[in-house]
């Protein structure tokens, strides 16, 4: 029995317009190229126009189709970037908000794996740190004997200690998890029975706010 085809998801139909979106961009590089070399041919027009006249040739180059072309890709490159723009993006919004739920539990997934990255960075660090003084010690007990061997010392360790990173990491796990609480708190929100009363979103962001 053949399997049935996958339902296709909302990333799917996103994918989809993204696709659209890079087709739309082609061709406005298309039509923009075809500006440039219509436009430089009738800077170059004039010059033409005499060699075909020192050439006593009787039809002298014209520049009304290149007129024309620059005339048609303009008007194509200005509706290519205002209103088929403007409709890809209606597209995309209106599939995000046909299905919220799936793109916020998208949201948490990806501020979670942030989250899991940051603390695996902050113990990367924290690692790396204690590596380094160690070295930094060991490295110190060498060169102290060494002066007192009266050898030339290796030059001293200067390696920094990364206490800014962490402080920078330490702030980015702060953020991701306020903002992973805030968007379990709409979901919370959404999932409520019928009979619960449901924090309001102005409850929710209260909560954000204060954490």
């Amino acid at each position: 029995m053949p399997r049935g085809r996958k339902a296709p998801t909302p990333l799917d139909a996103l994918e989809e317009v993204r696709q659209r979106r890079l087709e739309l961009a082609h061709k406005r590089e298309q039509w923009e190229r075809k500006r440039t070399e219509a436009e430089r041919a009738l800077q170059e027009l004039p010059d033409r126009r005499r060699e075909t006249m020192d050439a006593n040739a009787e039809q002298l180059p014209s520049g009304e189709g290149l007129q024309a072309t620059v005339a048609e890709a303009k008007e194509r490159i200005d509706y290519f970037r205002g209103v088929a723009a403007r409709k890809l993006d209606a597209e995309e919004h209106a599939i995000v908000d046909a299905d919220l739920a799936f793109f916020d539990r998208l949201d948490v997934e990806a501020i979670q794996k942030a989250g899991a990255a940051l603390e695996q960075a902050a113990e990367g660090i924290t690692t790396a740190g204690g590596a380094i003084r160690a070295a930094r010690n060991t490295h110190s007990t060498v060169r102290l004997a060494r002066i007192r061997r009266g050898e030339g010392p290796p030059q001293e360790m200067l390696a920094g200690d990364f206490a800014s990173a962490v402080l920078e990491i330490n702030e980015a796990r702060r953020v991701m998890g306020s903002y992973e609480r805030l968007m379990l708190g709409y979901q919370e929100r959404r999932a409520a029975p019928s009979g619960r009363p449901k924090p309001t979103n102005a409850e929710v962001r209260a909560r954000f706010e204060a954490a």
